[in-house]
């Protein structure tokens, strides 16, 4: 993963988003990964292009995994906000868009009321002065949009494979998903950028690549059995 987490780093220098990324988007080239589909990316600067797609994806029924709640509300309207307060209200954080289970679930394991975090961000957005917003906080919120989708990978990937929960018994693994825990913050104010992500991903990759262990002397006392034993645990 560290070439493509690298290659996030440089677009986010040249202040690009790729702004689709997902594992349909990643494919393995010459041993490596590498991203395709780049037909959503532009410039920071342009400001219309992700209001539109923000604003496509709002008007769904799901919620898509790979965008921050801030993206995807950003350019709906207050009476949209509305209607989307009331949904979640009758119908319930599970059910008011498809894919919210799992993201919920996800945060959950976290420590994160996402439920939370969405009826404080409508209240919000509803009240905003929209042109304030669109100068000031929301090229923050576009900067980080790669950062949130390529930390919802890995947890997604565990999430599927009905895996995050027993992560919890690896401290290696629990060290990574806490990099990726801090990507996908709901609040981008609270969620590192690409770069701090890369430099903490590549201080662990660092630290748990140290060489191999050294092999253990075998004791030539000890019975057949138990040298059996100590070469399972080696592996």
């Amino acid at each position: 993963m560290k070439i493509i987490f690298k290659g996030l780093v440089d677009l986010n220098d040249y202040e690009i988003s790729h702004l689709d990324i997902k594992q349909n988007n990643i494919v393995i080239s010459n041993n490596n990964f590498k991203f395709i589909d780049f037909g959503l990316s532009n410039k920071f600067s342009n400001k219309a292009h992700f209001l539109t797609r923000s604003y496509n994806e709002f008007k769904t029924s799901r919620i898509y995994y790979w965008y921050p709640f801030e993206y995807i509300y950003s350019n709906a309207s207050k009476e949209e906000l509305e209607l989307e307060e009331d949904k979640i209200n009758i119908e319930g954080i599970y059910d008011f868009r498809n894919h919210m289970e799992t993201i919920y679930e996800i945060y959950q394991y976290f420590g994160i009321d996402i439920e939370e975090h969405i009826m404080e961000l409508l209240k919000k957005y509803k009240k905003m002065d929209k042109k304030t917003f669109l100068k000031n906080e929301y090229k923050d919120i576009i900067k980080k949009i790669d950062t949130y989708s390529f930390g919802m990978l890995i947890p997604m990937m565990l999430y599927n494979s009905d895996l995050l929960e027993d992560s919890a018994k690896s401290h290696m693994i629990i060290e990574f998903l806490n990099i990726f825990a801090f990507m996908i913050e709901p609040y981008h104010k609270n969620r590192i950028s690409i770069k701090v992500a890369y430099n903490l991903f590549d201080k662990l990759l660092n630290k748990y690549s140290k060489g191999t262990p050294k092999k253990v002397k075998s004791n030539k006392n000890k019975s057949k059995k138990r040298k059996r034993k100590k070469k399972s645990k080696k592996r």
